[in-house]
């Protein structure tokens, strides 16, 4: 029996083992990750009031809002690159992945520009509801968060990669990764009695950006070394190919 399963997760076309082993890598790693998900509500609940809880929830929804800003770059990403990585024409490969990484940064720059010349001008906590005793953590939460936010949007790129290349279980591991140091910083903060709704806030959106950096420094090192983004494969024609599939999706 065991020999059975060994071999249907060992035998086979390539690309098809590797989606079988990915497969089941990916059941356990969501499973880890719900459970923390589950552990993780409670705790932060005891690290902060309700109210600094429910704050923080509305400015994370807030901050969804601008992952429509990708123009649909990382689909269009995902279905050139998979074309790409299956003909091994690593040339285009990684001038697809550089047009994008190159794209994505510009937006992201000039979303973090636009939004330095109104921030001050908002009137935060009315437009969060937020009680007047959370009105200095505000201030200085939703530049801090954007600003973080920004540099996922461009790292998260790499997520992309990893699924043209079938490699679901990789991007898995990287949000477990990011739940498990988010669960570790918020215990960190209820230990030294710090929580508030800026440094839950802080901890939560610097987690996932630590993983992801982590995960760029690695991968374009070692498996993607060939196709990893640089300036001078940088081709902007390629740019109206990428946006017009993703804007399908």
């Amino acid at each position: 029996m065991i020999s059975r399963i060994v071999s249907f997760f060992t035998t086979g076309h390539e690309r098809s083992v590797k989606a079988k082993q990915h497969i089941v890598l990916s059941f356990l790693t969501r499973a880890v990750a719900m459970a923390i998900g589950l552990y993780l509500v409670p705790l932060t609940l005891r690290t902060v009031t309700n109210t600094e809880y429910g704050i923080w929830l509305t400015v994370a929804s807030f901050l969804s809002w601008f992952s429509f800003f990708d123009i649909g770059l990382g689909n269009g990403l995902r279905n050139k690159l998979a074309e790409a990585l299956a003909g091994n024409d690593q040339q285009r490969a990684r001038e697809y992945i550089s047009t994008t990484y190159a794209v994505l940064t510009a937006i992201a720059l000039l979303l973090t520009v636009l939004f330095g010349m109104v921030y001050r001008y908002i009137p935060w906590r009315e437009v969060f509801n937020a009680p007047a005793e959370v009105a200095s953590d505000l201030t200085i939460l939703v530049p801090a968060v954007f600003l973080l936010f920004m540099v996922q949007f461009v790292l998260q790129l790499i997520i992309t990669v990893l699924l043209a290349d079938q490699r679901p279980a990789i991007t898995n591991l990287i949000s477990l990764g990011g739940t498990v140091l988010t669960l570790g910083g918020v215990w960190a903060i209820q230990q030294l009695h710090q929580g508030s709704v800026l440094t839950l806030g802080v901890v939560f959106m610097l987690s996932p950006v630590i993983v992801l950096w982590c995960t760029h420094l690695y991968q374009y090192r070692t498996t993607y070394r060939n196709i990893a983004p640089a300036w001078r494969y940088v081709r902007t024609h390629l740019a109206a190919s990428l946006t017009s599939i993703g804007g399908q999706f």
